[in-house]
């Protein structure tokens, strides 16, 4: 990881998480993006890219910040590109969010997957809802675009139609239901530590 350099954990954050910072780092971030990643090295370049062009395009300073708990180069390619990492060996979803809670330095969290499911060159919306004044924004796959074979017919025609209309899963926020099973979504930060302080790191997938 030549292109950066390497932070220990700060004060009273336990375990071995090591923080890798690029060598052209962004200040003051109004957004961090907070990406999971296990064995992406396939994909992270290229999503690495699409989140500076899609920041570049809401017009807002942002951080990308990959929780890495990958065996392969994931994590290497993501610091070349632009990209914080956050080195953490304890492996999944929800954990990979609470281990980065401490290193976010932006007001509200924009979360996603590393293998360029979701376009993250499109984020404008994103940003515009938050700076109007919302705690909590999430995408939809069927407002926007479903690609060919990218979603099984049983969860795009049953699945998640049917739990969306017919109120199966809870709506905690208010406001208009629409895909709660996408992955691409926004919180404040504030909200997301409450939340992540609430519930077991195992739940978290399926209450944010």
């Amino acid at each position: 990881m030549s292109s950066g350099k390497l932070l220990r954990p700060e004060a009273g954050v336990t375990g071995d998480l090591v923080l890798c910072v690029p060598s052209h780092d962004v200040a003051d971030p109004e957004i961090s993006i907070v990406i999971p990643a296990l064995n992406e090295e396939i994909t992270i370049a290229d999503f690495v890219d699409w989140c500076h062009i899609g920041l570049a395009r809401a017009g807002v300073r942002g951080e990308i910040l990959i929780v890495d708990s990958s065996s392969d180069t994931t994590a290497a390619i993501a610091l070349d590109h632009g990209a914080r990492v956050l080195r953490a060996p304890k492996r999944g979803l929800g954990r990979a969010y609470i281990d980065a809670i401490p290193y976010v330095r932006g007001q509200y969290v924009l979360m996603g997957d590393a293998d360029c499911t979701y376009d993250f060159r499109e984020m404008s919306a994103f940003v515009e809802a938050f700076r109007a004044g919302h705690e909590f924004v999430m995408g939809s796959r069927f407002r926007g675009y479903i690609e060919p074979a990218s979603m099984p017919p049983l969860h795009r025609y049953f699945g998640t139609p049917v739990t969306v209309k017919g109120g199966v899963k809870p709506d905690h926020w208010g406001g208009e239901k629409v895909d709660h099973f996408a992955g691409g979504r926004c919180f404040g930060l504030k909200d997301l530590r409450g939340r992540l302080e609430r519930r077991p790191a195992t739940r978290l997938a399926g209450r944010v």
